[in-house]
């Protein structure tokens, strides 16, 4: 909808180790013809991208994210020095939104945060909705600087956002970069989520926040 759903595409699940599938009795389950298999295949693609979509904003969801994050630790490169980075987002205080505007305008506001970030985004960067109030995108071939220069660029056309809208948004950020702070995702997330944690608390002593 709103993310570059066209640019990725996946492939069904399929049995890495060569063996029939099982099914939860242990008995080996038979196998369809290949032709069978297709049509079936075919019937379900439409379907096959839900599984990784947000409902509530159209962004790919926890599962594309982990999957993105763990092709870009992996994916090959000519470069010596092959490096990405990630991006934690948090949507502060959308309890405080919830009880005073109602939860129909904090769903809004979450859109409106995914739009926004979408629009502030590369064509090639992967922005997904993690969890309740939290966001996270991959970004290929950006460097620590890079990060850095994005999150300057998203803080000023959020004070641009907010300006034109109510109730306000209010965001922190977080980033690491592979694989200078970490060479695993948990190890990036760990790293990107400390950060994001101190800007939180950096913002609500600096910024009057009305709700």
């Amino acid at each position: 909808m709103i993310a570059n759903a066209a640019r990725v595409a996946y492939s069904p699940y399929a049995d890495f180790d060569g063996q029939a599938p099982v099914t939860s009795s242990g008995i080996v389950a038979d196998i369809p013809a290949e032709p069978q298999i297709e049509r079936r295949l075919a019937e379900l693609a439409p379907y096959r991208g839900f599984a990784y979509r947000d409902a509530l904003t159209g962004l790919w969801n926890r599962r594309m994210f982990e999957e993105r994050l763990a092709a870009e630790i992996e994916r090959p490169s000519e470069r010596a020095l092959r490096r990405f980075s990630m991006l934690l987002v948090d949507l502060d205080d959308l309890g405080r939104i919830n009880q005073r505007h109602g939860h129909a305008e904090g769903d809004r506001v979450l859109a409106r945060t995914a739009a926004f970030l979408v629009a502030n985004l590369r064509p090639d960067d992967v922005c997904c909705r993690i969890g309740g109030d939290e966001f996270a995108a991959v970004l290929p071939d950006a460097g620590a600087m890079d990060a850095q220069a994005l999150v300057a660029h998203l803080r000023g056309a959020l004070a641009t956002a907010n300006r034109r809208a109510a109730p306000a948004a209010w965001l922190s950020f977080g980033t690491a970069t592979f694989p200078s702070d970490a060479r695993n995702g948990s190890g990036l997330v760990r790293r990107a989520d400390a950060e994001m944690y101190d800007d939180k608390a950096r913002g609500k002593e600096a910024t009057p926040r009305d709700f």
